[in-house]
Order: structure tokens, then sequence, then C-alpha cells
């Protein structure tokens, strides 16, 4: 495998920084707020389904599903600042 694929792919500072794209399927609470706080923007989401049962298979993760969940709190957020 390239050594580039063993590099964990939630990190949203470089999804900020380098344009990377983040799951979200590893993501903390505290990072998520601290996201919210900062009004960190933009961050790119690979969302592949918005299907939370399929997503959870496709990523073989059973947090995969909260996707949804993270991403209506960033827009919440955003509506409100």
């Amino acid at each position: 495998m390239r050594e580039s694929l063993y590099f964990k792919d939630d990190d949203s500072r470089l999804s900020f920084l380098f344009g990377n794209y983040i799951t979200l399927t590893n993501i903390t609470e505290h990072e998520i707020d601290r996201i919210i706080k900062m009004h960190i923007s933009p961050i790119n989401v690979s969302v592949h389904t918005t299907n939370p049962e399929l997503r959870c298979k496709m990523m073989n993760n059973r947090f995969a599903g909260d996707t949804l969940k993270y991403l209506k709190r960033f827009a919440d957020a955003r509506n409100n600042a």
C-alpha cells in the first residue's frame, strides 16, 4: 500500500489547511466543538452515502453513521453565527 495511506484521514486541520477530505468517523466531540468554536471553515467531508447503516458497512466503522449528525451541527452553528 502507498505510504501516505497509513496516515489517518480524519485530521480536520489538514482538511482546513490543505483541502484533504475527512470522513468524520474518528472525530471526537471535543474536536467537533473546537471546529465550531473556532469557526474552522472550510473542511471537506467525504460522505459516500447518507444512509447510516450502509455508511457503517461501507466504512467498516460503527460510528460512520453519525456523519449527518455532525454535518447538521456544523450547519446549525454556521446559521446561528
